[in-house]
């Protein structure tokens, strides 16, 4: 069954053919398809994902590799020492103070700019003034 608008703004009951019903159902099925392929691709892909991270883990429990696993490490520098901590924290600190520098010649802008907008309006109320006198 379904509604149909009439030109007068009237609704008729009308029956649905069959091949109508039949094209609804299939895009249906289609659309169910597709989500339920779409599901089944990401579980796949997240069991791959899974499984070659075991696979690393597994080959990084071996005594040669583990040895070669710790001296990339310190290689990389996830031991901290002094000198890491010392540029760490002046990149932090030129962060820092670029972005108060950011700060002060945008708030410096802002304040030439009303000082030069105030002057407008104080010459303009001055000219009138004179006008009146």
């Amino acid at each position: 069954m379904a509604k149909r608008k009439n030109n007068d703004n009237t609704f008729e009951i009308v029956k649905k053919t069959k091949v109508e019903e039949d094209e609804k159902l299939k895009l249906n099925s289609n659309v169910n398809e597709k989500v339920q392929n779409k599901g089944k691709k990401n579980n796949k892909n997240n069991k791959n994902n899974k499984n070659n991270k075991k696979n690393k883990n597994s080959k990084k429990n071996g005594k040669k590799e583990n040895i070669k696993s710790d001296e990339k490490v310190e290689k990389k520098g996830k031991y901290i020492t002094e000198d890491s901590m010392l540029k760490l924290i002046d990149t932090i600190n030129d962060n820092v103070e670029s972005k108060i520098n950011e700060k002060l010649t945008k708030q410096r802008a802002r304040d030439e700019y009303f000082s030069k907008r105030e002057e407008k309006i104080q010459k303009r109320k001055d000219e009138k003034n004179q006008e009146l006198v």
